[in-house]
């Protein structure tokens, strides 16, 4: 569980790094990929009903598909 919510607290971290480094736009991509990955109901344990839950590799994997689409 800690692992979890490490990596949640890193997209939250990965985007304020982007705003402080004046990217916006990349703040705003991530922000967008987990408001996209948590409606779609795929996202780790602590975001979701465990049997559709992700593992933290996963959900990494999917938020960077959602960024990239």
């Amino acid at each position: 569980a800690a692992s979890r919510k490490k990596l949640r607290q890193s997209n939250v971290a990965d985007a304020m790094m982007m705003e402080y480094l004046g990217w916006g736009k990349a703040a705003e991509m991530i922000r967008k990929a987990v408001a996209q990955a948590i409606a779609m109901q795929k996202a780790t344990s602590d975001l979701v009903p465990a049997p559709a839950a992700l593992s933290t590799s996963q959900y990494g994997q999917l938020l960077v598909e959602l960024i990239n689409s």
